[in-house]
């Protein structure tokens, strides 16, 4: 029970990280916060691989 408590607040940890870098570099941050809840540390590479996204137009 205590290791899938850890397993929780581990992949929720890296949700919150990649949500938070993905916004920094224009990409959607809802799609890299599931990527990084589900495959943790690995997401992260390919998070900049992408690249930076353009900006979009604010009105």
């Amino acid at each position: 029970m205590n290791y899938l408590l850890f397993v929780l607040l581990v992949s929720a940890g890296f949700a919150i990280l990649l949500h938070r870098l993905a916004e920094r570099r224009n990409r959607n941050p809802v799609i890299w916060a599931v990527l990084g809840f589900a495959f943790g540390p690995l997401a992260l590479p390919f998070l900049y691989l992408a690249g930076r996204g353009k900006k979009r137009n604010e009105l």
